[in-house]
Parts: C-alpha cells; sequence; structure tokens
C-alpha cells in the first residue's frame, strides 16, 4: 500500500509536467492566487477521453485519491475520489524528498549553506564524542542529498512513521545504525537519509525546514494551507510527513516545469 499511494502521488506530480519544459512567456499568468481552469480543447486535449477518467479510476485504481491535468497554465481536468476535494490535504509521503532538497538549493543560493560538503559530525558534534560513530564522520550533505549515506537504514515496518511519533533521539538513532557501505559508493533509498538533512539544514540556518518553506517557497507560490509534522526535537520530517492540495502539489509541479522560475522570479 505504500508504495502505491506513493506512485499515485507521482502520478499527479508527472500530469502536471507533461508539458515540454518551458520559458516563461509574456501572457504567462501564474496560480499563485489560484488557478485558472479551462475546457480541455481549449488546450488540445479531448474532452471525452478525460471524461471517461472517473469510470476507470473506479474500477482500476480505486485508490487514487486526486488527479488534475494542468495545461498552459490552466486545469483543464480536475477528478477527486470519495469524500475528497480541492481544499482536502493530502499526504505527499515522499515527494517530501524533492521539497527537502528544493529547500537546500534554495538555501545555498541564498547563502544559508555554505556548500554540499558540510559534514553532518561537524553539525553535530555531540554524537561523535570518544570516538563514537567515527566511520561515520565522511558523511556529508551531498551524500545525504544523493542517499549515499551507507547507512543500512530500512523502509520496511514504522520506521517512517516512528519518525512523527516515537519521543526518541531520531537524530541518534539514524547516525547510530549500523554502516552497509562507505559514505557515497553506494545508493540505498533512506527517509533516514533525508531526515539527517532536516537536522543539518536547522542546525545550520537556524530554522526548520517548515519556516523556511513558508518564506522561500509557499508564500511566493500562494501555498497556505499545509502541514509539515516534525519529530519530538522539532525537525520536520526531511523525507515525508509534508501535507498539501493536489492543487499547490501541482504549484511545485509547475514550478519544476519553468525549471525554478516563478512570475519572472528565479
Amino acid at each position: 500500500m505504500w508504495k502505491t499511494l506513493q506512485l499515485c502521488l507521482l502520478m499527479l506530480v508527472l500530469v502536471t509536467v507533461l508539458e515540454p519544459v518551458i520559458a516563461q512567456r509574456d501572457d504567462e499568468v501564474w496560480p499563485a492566487a489560484g488557478w485558472r481552469t479551462a475546457p480541455p480543447e481549449t488546450h488540445g486535449l479531448d474532452p471525452i477521453m478525460l471524461a471517461q477518467i472517473p469510470a476507470y479510476v473506479q474500477i482500476y485504481l480505486p485508490y487514487l485519491q486526486s488527479l488534475m491535468v494542468v495545461r498552459g497554465g490552466d486545469i483543464v481536468f480536475e477528478h477527486y475520489s470519495k469524500n475528497f476535494h480541492a481544499e482536502t490535504l493530502f499526504s505527499v509521503r515522499s515527494v517530501t524528498k524533492s521539497v527537502t532538497s528544493v529547500l537546500v538549493g534554495m538555501a545555498l543560493a541564498n547563502g544559508d549553506l555554505y556548500n554540499l560538503d558540510i559534514t553532518f559530525a561537524s553539525v553535530f558534534p555531540e554524537y561523535f564524542l570518544n570516538g563514537a560513530n567515527g566511520d561515520k564522520r565522511e558523511i556529508t550533505l551531498a551524500h545525504l542529498l544523493t542517499l549515499r549515506s551507507g547507512l543500512d537504514w530500512s523502509e520496511q515496518g514504522t520506521a517512517v512513521y516512528a519518525l512523527a511519533t516515537n519521543q526518541r533521539d531520531h537524530m541518534s538513532d539514524i547516525i547510530g545504525l549500523s554502516v552497509a557501505s562507505p559514505p557515497g559508493t553506494a545508493w540505498r533509498y533512506s527517509t533516514g537519509d533525508t531526515h539527517l538533512i532536516s537536522g543539518l539544514f536547522t542546525r545550520v540556518t537556524g530554522v526548520s525546514l517548515l519556516d523556511y518553506a513558508k518564506a522561500y517557497l509557499f508564500t511566493p507560490l500562494g501555498i497556505t494551507q499545509y502541514q509539515w509534522l516534525a519529530d519530538s526535537s522539532g525537525y520536520s520530517i526531511g523525507g515525508a510527513e509534508l501535507w498539501l492540495s493536489a492543487r499547490d502539489m501541482a504549484k511545485i509541479g509547475y514550478l519544476y516545469l519553468h525549471n525554478g522560475l516563478w512570475d519572472g522570479e528565479q
């Protein structure tokens, strides 16, 4: 079910970016104040085919919660299952990892993070006292962003869920995992890596991922309704637990579509 939900949410993102990457047009209308809607035929899409989607979803994709098609800056199709609607906040699951990556890029551009070679050990020295975790001293922000810390994290069971529910020092727990491979040498899907990013980000910048997103990403995009759960130490969950509406997810897709350019601002 976890993978299925992730797939559905990724489908939502992919649908918003089916168009080739485009430069800003002079007549571009940005959806910060809300999306425009338009009949699909005005953008060269077949309304009869789109009208078949709800029946198909009900039969073959009963777990699909929402589906949007954005074309040329307009919503041309929008469907919600069951009792979901345009204002519903959905858990975007591991799409959170992409938002975390965006925020790291913004912080680098703003000078709030100095480079990608920052080591976790230099930011959290208390976990490396008296030789503890010495084999992990070389783990950098770059390793964490590319899921190459080498830590033996498992996505199975309740590991991800526990980040937002258990009263523990999760930074200590994650960096204390055994080493499966030297840092930077092997890729391993890891919400643990992205949660370490959150801790490092907050220690260096002085603000949480949520607060940074509010200032530099959500507000400029007109995203006002959201949730981003944190662990018991106050660190936003770096790789999960961000909640957005489908329309606001599409705004992030639209930002990607324009290579990070939004209404004239990079």
